[in-house]
């Protein structure tokens, strides 16, 4: 048996994620890059091959970054969970990310694009059972074409950023209760007021989110950082890893953290077969004994 103890500096009180590590998307139960920091300094951990087994948006991997270590690998379940790592970790030229930027904002308000292309926009949006329960038609249509637009980008990198902004905007303009994990609908008399400007959240928010890349992440690309990301549960695998650093599931009544459920219109957007059964397969997703 390990001995325990209570050791102070670990409460973190008063300290946010957003404060020193502004994310790029929200996710639910994130942990706070600040405590690996301090576990990797405890211990003298200075060099080596980190692993997260359930990375989440990659807490751990900025713990790894602030603490000169930039060999790192991650797993998680939830697709959203691994875009968010490839955003964050991936190096982008600004001035590409800014023109991209201007490329979208004239396509949005284009007219003559919209009519170009509005007999496809259909195929754009996701097919599932009540997305009129959770969407308004003209919402529907506003972020088809702007999937449209992102999804005929070439340079990947470039796309899984602006694509990580419309999937907020996604979760954002839904009927769902946006300070909830949970699948919970608003109430039908704020469904009457519902703000529908979803082109002007979109560009505020990419605007915001290249700013974020440039001020809080793109320094950590002075060096060569080697990351990979999979979409996959952890398996065994014949190399090795010096550090686990890691934040497993957390616990909510019964079951766990309703990560799929945060994260369903983002994964139903991405046109994701198993947006619905993603909180099922997650550990802690069924009772086992």
């Amino acid at each position: 048996m390990y001995d325990s103890y209570y050791n102070k500096k670990y409460d973190f009180k008063e300290i946010t994620y957003s404060k020193s590590f502004p994310n790029l998307h929200k996710y639910p139960a994130a942990m706070l890059p600040q405590i690996g920091i301090e576990i990797l300094k405890e211990l003298n951990i200075k060099n080596g091959k980190l692993l997260d087994p359930y990375c989440g948006s990659g807490s751990s991997f900025i713990s790894a970054l602030e603490s000169n270590i930039f060999d790192f690998e991650g797993y998680d379940y939830n697709p959203l969970a691994i875009l968010i790592c490839k955003v964050k970790f991936t190096k982008i030229n600004i001035d590409d990310l800014i023109m991209e930027y201007n490329r979208i904002k004239e396509n949005i308000y284009n007219d003559k694009y919209f009519y170009g292309i509005k007999d496809e926009l259909e195929n754009y949006i996701p097919q599932f059972k009540n997305i009129d329960y959770w969407y308004s038609k003209n919402v529907q249509i506003k972020l088809a074409l702007i999937k449209h637009i992102i999804l005929n980008i070439n340079n990947n990198d470039i796309k899984n950023f602006m694509l990580l902004v419309f999937l907020d905007a996604a979760r954002t303009f839904s009927y769902t209760r946006n300070n909830e994990f949970k699948l919970y609908k608003i109430k039908e008399e704020d469904i009457l007021s519902f703000d529908e400007d979803v082109n002007s959240y979109f560009l505020d928010k990419l605007m915001s989110n290249i700013e974020l890349y440039k001020n809080y992440y793109y320094k950590y690309f002075s060096n060569k950082i080697n990351a990979l990301f999979y979409n996959e549960a952890f398996y065994k695998k014949n190399e090795y890893f010096d550090i686990v650093l890691t934040s497993p599931p957390y616990g909510d009544s019964r079951t766990t953290v309703a990560y799929g459920q945060f994260s369903f219109f983002a994964n139903i957007w991405s046109d994701n077969t198993e947006a619905r059964k993603i909180d099922n397969i997650l550990m802690g997703g069924k009772n086992k004994k």
